[in-house]
């Protein structure tokens, strides 16, 4: 897609948010930065949103990259784009405390608070994914740190998801996906994963 002008980029973005198509604004912004051959030639180049939906596509390489792009006194004077770089920092290495609380934590701005919402939800899907295809059990605590949510709240989404619990134990069975979504994740996530709940347990 090519833009005419910089209003134009600006006007289909801000369709992208009014729809929720809040994965698409990456695409977006990187066809647009590919056009002008950078985003400095735009001062005010929507690097908050361009990382969110990187973020949202789990591009988290794609978003490392934009960080390392955005100049040093934009990085300084939005507290919005450092904590978002904290977000990315802690979904990177899997810190999945760390990035539920940069989620709810950060004070985000009226344009980003949608797709910070949908990012969120994104991300707690996602986790439960990981979660019913590396274990078979699970307890109750370790799946509410991993999916950033109270064990009450935790276990509605599991039971939802078809999961069951034993009420004396607290340890969940998990539900096992079908195998062609199961395909889908990669051996290197399932080891992280597992070797962060163990950590949880030990």
């Amino acid at each position: 897609m090519a833009f005419a002008t910089t209003g134009v980029f600006a006007t289909v973005v801000q369709k992208a948010i009014e729809s929720q198509d809040f994965g698409s604004i990456s695409t977006i912004c990187d066809e647009y930065e590919l056009q002008l051959g950078g985003s400095a030639a735009v001062p005010d180049w929507p690097y908050n949103l361009h990382m969110i939906g990187y973020l949202i596509n789990n591009d988290l390489e794609s978003a490392r990259f934009l960080w390392k792009r955005i100049p040093q006194i934009q990085k300084e004077g939005s507290p919005e784009l450092e904590a978002l770089w904290r977000l990315t920092q802690a979904m990177w290495t899997r810190n999945y405390p760390l990035t539920h609380a940069s989620l709810h934590s950060g004070k985000w701005s009226s344009e980003c608070t949608g797709a910070v919402a949908y990012l969120a939800e994104s991300i707690r899907e996602r986790s439960i994914a990981l979660l019913s295809k590396a274990y078979t059990t699970i307890s109750l605590t370790d799946c509410a740190v991993v999916i950033g949510a109270s064990e009450d709240i935790t276990l509605k989404y599991m039971e939802q998801a078809g999961w069951q619990i034993d009420p004396a134990t607290k340890m969940l069975t998990v539900r096992q996906r079908e195998e062609e979504e199961e395909n889908q994740t990669g051996y290197k996530q399932l080891q992280q994963l597992t070797e962060y709940v163990v950590h949880l347990e030990g």
